[in-house]
Parts: C-alpha cells; structure tokens; sequence
C-alpha cells in the first residue's frame, strides 16, 4: 500500500511540476496576440500601399502610351511637312531655272 501511496504521489508530483498555470498561459498568448495583431496591422496598411502603387503604375503606363501616341503623330505631321517642303522646293528651284533661261 505504501508503495502504491508513494507512485500516486510521484505521479502527482511530476505532473503539477509540469502543468502551466492559467495566469502563465494568458501572458504568454496575449503578448503573442498583440504582436500579432500588430503585423496584421502592418501587413494591411502594406496591402493598401501595394493597391495604390497599382493604380499610379498604371495611371503612369497610360501616360507612357499617350506619350507615345503623340510622338508619333508628331513624327507623320513632321514627314508629312518635310515632304511639302520638298515639293515646294522642287517647285521654286524649277521655276528659278526657267527664270534664269530667259
């Protein structure tokens, strides 16, 4: 009997040693839950600023396309002027010839 009394109360003795008590399970789970709460609160502020990069990189891209649209219709127009030009020079060049064979 004693030997079954001493077992009992090493068995109780080793589990109390290793149980937590709820005190010490709070603490640790709420200083955990408040870091987690802070990186979650991180993580969407993050979440927003990638949102709103989004849409300025493509607010800049239609720019860019713009941008480009322009140059080349300014480019045509500059062809298109150049080669007027020629026409025009072409013109007075032969016009002058026939002045000066007179």
């Amino acid at each position: 009997m004693k030997k079954l009394l001493g077992l009992v109360l090493g068995l109780a003795l080793l589990f109390s040693a290793g149980c937590a008590t709820t005190q010490y399970v709070d603490e640790r789970t709420g200083s955990t839950e408040a870091r987690m709460d802070a990186l979650e609160a991180r993580v969407n502020s993050l979440s927003s600023d990638v949102d709103a990069m989004k849409v300025e990189l493509q607010q800049v891209r239609d720019m860019a396309q713009e941008a480009r649209d322009s140059a080349a219709r300014s480019a045509r127009a500059a062809d298109a002027a150049a080669a007027r030009a020629e026409e025009a020079f072409a013109k007075v060049e032969k016009a002058f010839e026939l002045q000066q064979r007179k």
